[in-house]
Order: structure tokens, then sequence, then C-alpha cells
């Protein structure tokens, strides 16, 4: 029986139940605040990857529209992305609260951030 055996990011583990399960180990994949913060023109958003993958990046608006999104090709270990306050086609956005989302693996880690124009 293979008890906490770690593979590709998840961890496979027998509870004290008997009956085994996944657990994502969420220690693999880590969001920093982004920096600036409130920003105007450019900020940096660091994050963590526990191996090479594809990352879904997204910013949501106040009201949970999305406004910008784009997909990452990450390298283990530490990765940074910068945002240029614009939506998808390239127009700058208005001053506000936005969340910002990394998806990858099964995991999503959000956080908010604050733009002025």
């Amino acid at each position: 029986i293979i008890d906490n055996a770690l593979i590709n990011g998840i961890v496979i583990n027998k509870s004290t139940t008997g009956i085994e399960g996944f657990i994502v180990n969420p220690s693999l994949f880590k969001v920093e605040q982004n920096y600036p913060n409130p920003f105007n023109g450019a900020t940096k958003i660091r994050f963590y990857s526990g191996g090479d993958e594809l990352i879904s990046f997204s910013i949501y608006n106040i009201l949970g529209r999305k406004v910008f999104t784009r997909d990452i090709n990450a390298n283990k270990g530490e990765n940074e992305f910068s945002w240029y306050g614009k939506d998808n086609s390239g127009k700058t956005l208005c001053s506000g609260v936005y969340l910002y989302s990394f998806k990858g693996h099964g995991l999503n880690q959000s956080k908010k951030l604050i733009k002025l124009n």
C-alpha cells in the first residue's frame, strides 16, 4: 500500500477510515500579492508552480465580469507575470478594485488588486 505519495502535485493518502483519496498539495502552487498595490501603469504578480504547467491567469472587475485572460506557460519554481491594466482588447481599464486568479492543476488562488489612473 502506498501512503502519502506525491504524484504530479497530488498527495495520495489513506484516511483513518481506510478509504483512499486524493488531496491536492497547495504548497506546490502559491500566488503572492501583486506589487505595487495600488498601481498605476503596471503591476507584477509572482507565483510558484510545482512543475512545468499551463496556468490560466484572469482578471475580474468588481461585478465579477472577466476583463482579461491569458494562458501562461509556467516553469517549476518561481514565475512572474506583469499586467498593464488593460483588458483583452488592449483598452486601459478604469480605476477600481479587481480580482486576479491563477488556475492550474485543479487549484484556484485569487487575490485583490487596486488600479489607479
